[in-house]
């Protein structure tokens, strides 16, 4: 299957997936964004619904898809000319349970992911060619320390290359945004990243929720894969 085709497929079953948004309350949540860093970039669309409750105040079984699509490069001596240029893309959908409490939320999920990647050229001494399915899990806790001091804690894991993420973050809630550290900690069989920056969340821009992010990362396993990133992306609850 071609990889527009494929896209295209997974996009239009977040739409078709999700209910209607309702006006009483938040039954849908919806986001999308991208990181971006020298000669590469990731991007993601996804959804949250719940099963008639309102995601930001009740507690009740809840579904997810997330899409995401990415291009990136990196040097190996495994490949004439040393550098590999790679097409990444994958979808999942997922179900689960929300608790809501009085200053955060708690979500479990499970469910399955395709990955695909497509190396030019092909490197032999990688792991990470071509597709998987897997099954996934993710686990996702925000709260608050303080009035003024939310946090986020969430992690994931995939049978698909072995894949996994994980992210902590705190700030301080000055009214119109909230400020702190970020700390990413994710890969898979193939390679391991770690990345630490600074996030600006909470903007309202009225249509929606914005958020801003910019450090530093570092590859192993890659050749040269270190170096700045920055992170956009938009939020809202229907």
């Amino acid at each position: 299957m071609q990889k527009s085709k494929f896209f295209a497929i997974l996009l239009a079953s977040v739409v078709m997936a999700l209910p209607a948004p309702s006006a009483q309350a938040e039954k849908v949540g919806v986001w999308v964004g991208g990181q971006f860093r020298e000669n590469s970039y990731y991007t993601y669309l996804g959804g949250m619904s719940g099963f008639g409750q309102d995601l930001a105040s009740e507690s009740g079984f809840v579904t997810s898809i997330h899409l995401g699509f990415g291009q990136f490069d990196y040097n190996t001596v495994a490949v004439p000319g040393g550098n590999v240029d790679a097409d990444q893309y994958s979808g999942d959908m997922m179900v689960g349970y929300r608790h809501n409490f009085g200053s955060g939320h708690i979500t479990a999920q499970i469910g399955g992911e395709y990955k695909n990647y497509d190396l030019s050229p092909p490197n032999p001494l990688s792991q990470n060619d071509g597709a998987e399915w897997g099954v996934k899990g993710s686990l996702d806790i925000s709260s608050r320390f303080t009035t003024n001091t939310p946090f986020g804690i969430s992690g994931s894991y995939s049978s698909a290359f072995e894949s996994y993420r994980t992210a902590a973050d705190i700030g301080y809630d000055f009214g119109p945004v909230t400020l702190g550290p970020i700390g990413v900690i994710q890969g898979n069989q193939d390679w391991h990243q770690w990345k630490a920056g600074a996030l600006l969340s909470n903007i309202d821009l009225g249509f929606a929720k914005a958020k801003l992010d910019v450090g530093y990362f570092d590859t192993t396993d890659r050749g040269g894969d270190d170096g700045i990133y920055g992170g956009v992306g938009f939020s809202k609850g229907f």
